[in-house]
């Protein structure tokens, strides 16, 4: 039996994450440490071009999701994907803040195009029965590219300069992006006469339609109080997350004192934790409450953060502990706040729901990379911060547990219990 061509398709959106994600979310700031030598910027104007793409992002997403479902999603992916390789290719030819600035703006809209939506909107066009473990699949190879991409880029710093690197990211991003995006990813089955998950136009063997719960409104989910606590415990996580991917290369080789080769090896250890992390949750939600799941990785989460806080430098062994659980702990909630998010509100309307959580999401982490590098200017180090994220990810713990509350006296009034 031939194979599904949604596994082919699967492959090439993997294919494009790993490259879009793990350059411009995972590999970009292993560059933060030389732009600040060449150009003599602190910290928080090296990190401000990276805050204004994820804050563009989040005001550009909607907009993008229109064109998504108007049009075709492949070729305003290609068109997205495309100008992040530009982009790549031009920021390896910069001479000052502003052109940093106009190119990250630039990914943003590449992003929203081409990045984590559309990826799962094609996605969920060819999966549906097995949509779970292809969501998957898409999620961690943007971990893999993590652990990949910062090695080859940093083995190119160390034999010619950060520009010739930065050129390499650009083919790369090609390679990764552009040729499965014209070679394997198809907009939907039908249009090679198949159906989802595998049924042929005609056949009703396979793919049968499956009934949702139209589940609640939009206007019905702002109206529960645990949207909003839904609202802070994302957006603390993220909060979190985003900065902390961002400020790790200059806390680690500019604070700390480590070198080039040591803060790639730094990110492959917690990128390479992260796919089993963002494995080994998602499994281990289907079998104990996603609330407990969730904070179980936020634990782990902290723990590695809290290990960051401690860390000195020459403590190569204790470094490598620390980005395995940040990997771990970051993945699983990453994990299960997408899978918390479908849990509360999948149905008709889990698109527009999710938009808003989505947005509250990139907006709380864009602000944070600006307000985590001006806590870092303005005090010297990075431990104020790091306090900070540990204080947020313990609240955040609390807040689900009151969730998990919520959503069980919610069941057994539903119940008549």
């Amino acid at each position: 039996m031939a194979v599904y061509r949604g596994w082919w398709v699967l492959l090439g959106l993997m294919l494009v994450y790993a490259g879009s994600n793990g350059l411009l979310t995972n590999s970009l700031q292993l560059f933060y440490p030389l732009l600040t030598e060449e150009f003599g910027w602190d910290t928080e104007t090296v990190t401000r071009p990276a805050k204004y793409m994820f804050i563009v992002g989040a005001l550009t997403s909607p907009f993008a999701g229109i064109l998504l479902d108007r049009y075709s999603s492949r070729h305003l992916m290609i068109v997205g994907l495309v100008g992040i390789v530009i982009g790549l290719f031009f920021l390896s030819k910069i001479q000052s803040h502003t052109q940093m600035v106009i190119i990250y703006i630039t990914f943003a809209c590449g992003l929203s195009l081409g990045g984590m939506a559309s990826n799962m909107l094609v996605l969920s066009r060819w999966f549906k029965a097995k949509i779970g473990i292809a969501a998957g699949l898409l999620l961690m190879s943007s971990s893999l590219g993590g652990a990949l991409l910062p090695r080859i880029l940093n083995y190119t710093i160390e034999q010619y300069d950060w520009r010739q690197a930065m050129l390499v990211a650009s083919v790369l991003g090609a390679v990764l992006m552009i040729i499965p995006m014209i070679f394997l990813v198809k907009n939907r089955p039908s249009d090679l006469g198949l159906k989802i998950d595998g049924g042929v136009e005609g056949d009703d063997t396979f793919a049968k339609p499956v009934d949702l719960d139209p589940g609640l409104t939009l206007l019905e989910a702002v109206s529960e109080l645990r949207f909003y606590l839904l609202a802070f415990v994302t957006a603390s996580l993220w909060f979190v997350i985003v900065p902390l991917l961002q400020h790790q290369p200059l806390y680690i080789q500019n604070d700390l004192g480590y070198s080039g080769s040591e803060l790639a090896n730094f990110f492959s250890f917690l990128f390479a934790s992260s796919v089993i992390g963002k494995f080994s949750f998602g499994w281990l939600s289907d079998f104990i409450d996603k609330h407990f799941s969730l904070i179980l990785s936020t634990l782990i989460f902290a723990l590695g953060v809290y290990g960051l806080s401690r860390l000195q430098a020459d403590q190569a062994v204790n470094m490598y502990l620390c980005a395995t659980a940040t990997g771990l702990g970051f993945a699983g909630v990453f994990s299960n706040i997408q899978i918390l998010f479908a849990n509360y509100y999948a149905g008709n309307h889990y698109g527009k729901i999710l938009t808003i959580l989505v947005m509250i999401d990139s907006l709380a982490g864009g602000f944070a990379i600006g307000i985590i590098a001006k806590m870092r200017d303005s005090t010297g180090s990075y431990a104020t911060s790091l306090q900070l994220m540990i204080t947020l990810l313990l609240s955040s713990m609390v807040i689900v547990l009151l969730l998990y509350w919520i959503s069980k006296r919610s069941t057994k009034q539903y119940s008549g219990a």
